[in-house]
């Protein structure tokens, strides 16, 4: 082989013809491509699944705001009605028992007015205290006032047992609202004033009505033992003076309940107030 001949081929140059057609499409062309349908498609179910998402989130946001309303409501509904029935009760029963505390010492005071030196006397002319407490027992039975006591205090065994529904009832209701309006801060105080004024109440009916007129009733005990010839006037003077200690005791006693059932509704009332702005800011 001729070595220039090589050569000069290597010089010539090489002619190669490509042409390059680029792979092009429009924007139109792809989304109406069956791979273009799909992802819209897809993108739509997604956005369709967040929006109805969210439209449920936000219609379960309002329907539990709204129960939560309607709960406040009936239970501010219903601490309003069991309140006045509350505040009732504690009145009847404590205007009773001041009633028949009064009327039992009453009727004994009556009997010893009407004590005579031969009444302390038996038949041998002997003072007997034995038979002494023997006659103000039985007429003090036969007293109208003693009657009518008796008759008080069954009055208010029976209104005892029904207020003891009432009172389970009202902490029910409280109990409900410590939840639905739970405020550890102000709902507190308030609750706590509450429970406060039903303790006053409570220490009325159950101790201090009763340590009030037994009070006079150590007094005549005492006086009692002047009992005997040339004192019984002074002995009647003093159960005069208890008598006129008894209404004074009697009336002071229908104020304390008078102020203090008055408290107990003034701090429901105030409870009532503050749940109400609660419902209306919470709208």
């Amino acid at each position: 082989m001729n070595a220039y001949l090589v050569l000069d081929s290597l010089h010539t140059p090489l002619e190669i013809n490509l042409t390059y057609t680029p792979y092009s499409t429009s924007s139109s062309d792809f989304w109406t491509s069956t791979i273009g349908i799909a992802l819209i498609g897809g993108i739509f179910l997604v956005l369709g699944a967040l929006i109805a998402g969210g439209s449920q989130l936000v219609l379960e946001r309002e329907k539990d705001k709204i129960l939560k309303r309607n709960n406040r409501l009936e239970a501010c509904s219903e601490l309003r009605g069991i309140k006045s029935k509350l505040v009732s009760y504690y009145k009847n029963i404590l205007y009773t028992k001041i009633d028949e505390e009064n009327l039992h010492l009453h009727s004994g005071l009556n009997v010893y007015k009407g004590l005579k030196l031969k009444d302390l006397r038996d038949e041998q002319n002997h003072l007997n205290d034995e038979r002494t407490n023997l006659i103000i027992i039985k007429r003090k039975k036969e007293q109208p006032d003693y009657i009518e006591s008796i008759r008080k205090r069954e009055c208010e065994e029976k209104l005892r047992l029904e207020k003891a529904n009432v009172d389970q009832i009202f902490w029910n209701i409280i109990g409900k609202i410590h939840i639905l309006f739970y405020d550890p801060y102000n709902l507190d105080i308030l609750l706590n004033n509450i429970k406060f004024a039903v303790a006053d109440l409570d220490d009325l009916e159950n101790e201090i009505i009763k340590d009030k007129f037994d009070t006079i009733r150590s007094k005549i005990r005492e006086s009692s033992c002047i009992l005997g010839e040339g004192k019984m006037s002074l002995f009647h003077d003093k159960i005069e003076a208890y008598n006129g200690e008894r209404s004074r005791v009697k009336d002071g006693l229908n104020s304390d309940v008078q102020l203090k059932t008055k408290k107990l509704d003034s701090e429901i009332d105030k409870l009532m107030d503050y749940l109400i702005s609660k419902i209306e800011k919470d709208k």
